[in-house]
């Protein structure tokens, strides 16, 4: 017996330590394999590190930090893509070495510059999103500026980790010195074996190495023939590898050089291993803060992988401690069903019922994960109106734990994990017990099953349960504080949904299986048989049930489609409306310009008629030219756009009043010029004499319009790009053009001296106003180069002296 106990001892002192309650849960709902996972999605070996290790905070503010960041880094994923740190080697043995005061070796030192270098890049490309992305921007200032470093290796070291012939000032001299003593050595040794006398006694004509000494091959029948020095012989002993004693200064000479170069290669690798060493604290810092960073990124590359979303982190006390809303599994990839459940308001403990393989266990470990992920800052497979809590502990009793070695049944197992999970909980825990009760009496089993929920509910700690006892989900209907769920087959196929449905228990399908498993008609005739009235009763109203819901969820689902149908057709009917005011844009722009073409054209065209009657002083020449103006106008006229807001109602304008007939004495419009001149007699040819400024015509009455007092120009509602030339209501000799723009008098004093011209005016002012005397001198420059001013001088003082310029018309 005591060698027995003793034994015993030593097994117990070599076993791996028990594991902790909350190692144990998170192994159950496979928390390390998601870890792999997203170490997985690291690029830097810090981060992977760090990955793996991760631990989920439990105070709320470092959590939406978390989030933040991930959400910050996947805005710079979708926006501007990666921030780079892949392929990298990790080089903290190396300089940790360097920091012993070891020293490294060029591969190393290469290595090591080429990390501070993508390290300081990272950087680089997270400060350069600015004020979008603090969080990420303020990880990066992290990242120590290790730049000088990296140049003062890149100096001496090339990529491939060699030593530059410019690493110091007589490296490069020392190497070409060795290079021509080897050259020197080389060429002696080939004329050696070329001697005729030795010819004889060589094995094979070429040069070898021996303990770095060059030798040529002597035949060992022949070894008297080449005086030297042997230094190896061959495994067959035919061949002896000499050094002639001729070559030995030579060889001596080219070995003395070549430890001078390694010498002087050594200073070089000392001091850059000294520089490492000097700043081994930064470097390492620079390394930690680029693995976080990563490790953000890490984050966010999994959650755009999973087609994630940014749960809500519920304040402590809420009275929901858990809601998740279409979440995926997120080990099972694309193919999982999505699940929706939640523990309140109004209850803390979801009891789940249905058939074997329907995802009750399934449903346990996503709402497990979901929690320590949104607590780790990741995002989660689902909506984003997932909501979970702060939890400070996920505690989980997940599978069959039975052992054979410790004699444990699987009903002790689960047993003692509940034991631990009720001494360890409390109302900021998350506890997910599968299969409660199963394993022993069914009596007995969900008796204690319903204890323990009702211990549970009563210290306020949010659980979800899966359990097969009827019972168990009856006392949940029953009891305040807790809610069934249900995980249902297709009555159909008998196949799994997979889909939890909230407030109803679920049925065991037991009888239906067996029925399509083929057990016997009368078999199962006598099975329902022995079912209580109850539980039959039961049974058909949660068939009834699942029939309703599935009638709903069609029509949900129909609904669901229709409303996609319709947003598509509304962003389609928005594009189109899009695209015709873009071409409605165009238009408007198009003949804004045409119209601008014309204006210039009639602008032209009154210069011309200025000139011809001035030159000229034929009426019927200027009365031509004025229908080409009309004519000219009536073309832009063409060219109306309107463009009535979506609001107004346009309606019909009222017919216009049939024109009075001309006659003398009326003040009429001259259509096409504008101007108006009084009547002072009407022809029987049709026609009228004017008086037109101080000249006289005769015009077509149809060219007439009778201005009448009443009449005049009244504002539309409609958005016009029209051109008219100025409407004048009597000639006018003055133009005053003070408070405007030196730029802008051009136009003004040519528009009014074309419309004088064109009334017959021979003389007209223009006001400009003394000031710095820039529009006096644009005014003056404007008329140099106008046609039809004779000439110009300042004004008498008293009509305003050197504010305005009196002009002569021809």
């Amino acid at each position: 017996m005591p060698e027995y106990e003793a034994l015993n001892a030593d097994e117990s002192a070599d076993s791996t330590p028990e594991q902790t309650l909350t190692e144990r849960s998170r192994e159950l709902i496979e928390w390390p394999k998601l870890l792999d996972v997203l170490a997985g999605s690291a690029h830097m070996f810090r981060a992977r590190e760090l990955a793996l290790k991760l631990e989920p905070s439990d105070h709320e503010e470092h959590i939406e930090r978390l989030q933040e960041e991930t959400a910050e880094a996947r805005r710079i994923l979708d926006e501007s893509g990666d921030i780079g740190l892949g392929g990298l080697i990790d080089p903290r043995p190396d300089i940790d070495r360097a920091e012993l005061g070891g020293m490294l070796v060029g591969e190393e030192l290469s290595r090591i510059g080429g990390v501070l270098r993508s390290l300081w890049e990272a950087r680089e490309a997270a400060h350069a999103l600015g004020r979008e992305t603090p969080m990420i921007g303020t990880i990066a200032a992290m990242i120590p500026d290790l730049r000088w470093l990296d140049e003062r290796i890149g100096e001496a070291i090339d990529d491939r980790g060699n030593i530059k012939d410019s690493a110091t000032p007589n490296l490069g001299r020392l190497r070409s010195g060795v290079g021509e003593k080897y050259r020197r050595l080389a060429t002696h040794l080939e004329r050696f074996i070329a001697r005729p006398k030795i010819r004889g006694a060589i094995q094979a004509p070429v040069i070898a190495t021996r303990g770095e000494r060059l030798v040529v091959e002597v035949r060992s029948d022949q070894r008297s023939s080449v005086p030297g020095i042997v230094h190896d012989v061959s495994n067959t002993g035919q061949t002896l590898f000499v050094e002639p004693f001729d070559a030995v200064e030579l060889c001596n000479g080219w070995r003395e050089a070549a430890a001078e170069v390694t010498r002087e290669e050594e200073k070089v690798l000392r001091r850059l291993s000294g520089l490492i060493s000097d700043r081994a604290g930064d470097a390492l810092m620079a390394i930690e803060a680029a693995g976080r960073l990563d490790l953000v990124f890490t984050r966010a590359r999994l959650a755009h992988s999973m087609r994630a979303s940014r749960a809500t982190t519920l304040p402590a006390g809420d009275a929901t401690a858990l809601t998740l809303m279409n979440v995926r599994h997120p080990l099972l990839g694309e193919s999982a069903v999505p699940i929706s459940l939640s523990a309140g308001p109004g209850f803390r403990a979801l009891v789940i019922t249905g058939p074997n393989t329907g995802g009750k266990t399934v449903a346990l470990k996503t709402a497990g994960l979901a929690v320590l992920m949104h607590q780790c800052g990741m995002q989660i497979p689902g909506d984003p109106l997932t909501e979970i809590s702060v939890f400070n502990g996920v505690y989980a009793d997940i599978g069959d734990a039975q052992s054979i070695e410790r004699s444990v049944s699987t009903f002790s197992s689960h047993l003692g994990a509940v034991v631990d999970v009720l001494e360890e909980a409390d109302d900021r825990s998350l506890v997910l017990l599968d299969e409660l009760g199963t394993g022993t009496d069914p009596e007995e089993g969900s008796a204690l099953a319903r204890a323990v929920l009702d211990h549970l509910v009563e210290h306020c700690i949010p659980t979800i349960v899966t359990t097969h006892h009827r019972a168990v989900a009856e006392h949940a209907g029953a009891s305040p504080g807790m809610q069934n769920a249900a995980v249902e087959l297709n009555p159909e196929t008998m196949m799994p949904s997979y889909r939890v449905s909230m407030d109803t228990p679920g049925r065991s399908y037991a009888m239906a299986v067996a029925e399509r498993l083929g057990l016997p008609e009368n078999v199962l005739d006598r099975a329902r048989l022995f079912l209580s009235p109850e539980h039959s009763a039961t049974e058909a109203l949660l068939i009834r049930l699942q029939r309703e819901r599935a009638d709903i969820e069609g029509q949900m689902a129909a609904a669901e489609a229709y409303s996609a149908e319709a947003e598509a057709t509304k962003r389609d009917l928005d594009r189109r409306v899009r695209a015709v005011t873009e071409a409605q844009d165009d238009l408007v722009e198009e003949t804004r310009a045409e119209l601008q073409r014309e204006a210039e054209d009639v602008r032209s065209s009154l210069r011309q008629i200025q000139r011809q009657a001035s030159q000229e002083r034929d009426l019927a020449v200027v009365r031509r030219e004025q229908e080409r103006v009309r004519r000219s106008l009536q073309r832009a006229d063409r060219f109306k756009v309107t463009r009535p807001a979506e609001s107004e109602k346009i309606e019909p304008e009222a017919a216009p009043p049939p024109p009075r007939p001309v006659t003398a004495g009326d003040v009429v419009e001259v259509r096409g010029l504008g101007a108006q001149a009084t009547v002072t007699e009407v022809n029987a040819d049709g026609s009228a004499n004017l008086i037109l400024g101080n000249a006289r015509v005769t015009l077509n009455i149809a060219q007439l319009k009778v201005v009448t007092p009443s009449e005049g120009i009244t504002a539309s509602s409609e958005s016009r790009i029209t051109m008219s030339t100025p409407m004048v209501d009597a000639p006018t000799r003055e133009l005053d053009i003070r408070g405007i723009r030196a730029i802008e008098v051009h136009e003004q004093v040519v528009a009014f001296l074309d419309e004088a011209a064109l009334l017959g005016l021979t003389s007209v002012r223009v006001i400009h106003g003394k000031g710095t005397g820039a529009l006096r001198d644009a005014t003056r420059e404007a008329l140099r180069l106008h046609p039809a001013v004779g000439g110009f001088e300042r004004s008498e003082q008293a009509m305003g002296g050197d504010g305005s310029t009196e002009i002569d018309l021809l």
